[in-house]
Parts: structure tokens; C-alpha cells; sequence
């Protein structure tokens, strides 16, 4: 087992990473920003110990299931995709900081557990564009929710 527990690959150009990163079982902070992903693989469920994750400024389009089984991830940052779907993010129950902007969401879609991440402090989700105001009120109601849209 490797004891890496900080991993970097940002602006890299990589088109994917290999199933092999659920090696990597000591890893606590995986930034992959800025490349050309269009999937994670499932096996980054395999990284129990993980709390940050950045994939930001890719092209992925949909989050893996296994992602729920990283029971430590606090911060996920999946801006400038093109996620169209909300799962598994309402069963990341320990997310403090959520960057969601810039996406393909459908506000219609939002599932009603996402209002009630029990952890969540910090919410960027800027760019939607037919953001209901039912649904921008939802998110106010939110007892920690803070820094909404910046």
C-alpha cells in the first residue's frame, strides 16, 4: 500500500485515470482539475480516506455510484462539467463544501435529499440557468448553507 496522501494531476491532459488509483488507499487529497476526463473510474470508491476531490474543468459528464463509499469526502468540486445528473451527491452525507456551477443540471430534477445534506456549509452552484425560485428559496432554508453562487 502506498502512503500518498496528497495527489495533483491538475492540468495534465489526461483522458483518464486508471482503476488502479483505488492503490492509492492512504490518499486524502485527489485534484484532477483542468484535463480532459470524461469519467472517474469506480474504483475511486475504494478511497475511504479521501476528503478533498477537485475535477474541476473537465468533461465528465456523470459521477460514479462508488463515490457515496468515500465516507470521509468533505469537499467535492465538479464545476465546468457536463453533469446532467444530481446522483451520488445526496448520498455523500459528510460534504461540507459543494462546487457544483456550470453544469447540465435540471433544477426539476433536483432530488429532494439534496436540500438536506446535514453537513453542507459552503455551496457555489452558479450558472444554472432555470433555477426555480422555489428552489433558490429551498436552498436559503438551509441552516448552514453559506457563499451560495459565488
Amino acid at each position: 500500500m502506498l502512503c500518498l496522501r496528497d495527489l495533483n494531476l491538475s492540468e495534465n491532459f489526461l483522458r483518464a485515470l486508471p482503476p488502479s488509483i483505488s492503490r492509492l488507499q492512504n490518499l486524502e487529497v485527489l485534484r484532477v482539475a483542468s484535463n480532459d476526463l470524461v469519467e472517474l473510474p469506480n474504483t475511486i470508491g475504494h478511497l475511504k480516506l479521501l476528503h478533498i476531490l477537485d475535477c474541476s474543468h473537465n468533461a465528465i459528464s456523470f459521477l460514479p455510484d462508488t463515490l457515496k463509499d468515500c465516507g470521509q469526502l468533505h469537499e467535492l468540486s465538479v464545476e465546468y462539467n457536463r453533469l446532467h445528473s444530481w446522483h451520488p451527491i445526496p448520498s455523500c452525507t459528510n460534504l461540507t463544501h459543494l462546487k457544483i456551477s456550470f453544469n447540465k443540471f435540471l433544477p426539476k430534477n433536483v432530488p429532494p435529499a439534496f436540500y438536506e445534506l446535514p453537513r453542507l456549509r459552503h455551496l457555489r452552484w452558479a450558472g444554472l440557468m432555470h433555477l426555480s425560485n422555489t428552489d433558490v428559496l429551498r436552498l436559503l432554508r438551509h441552516p448552514g448553507t453559506s457563499n451560495m453562487g459565488e
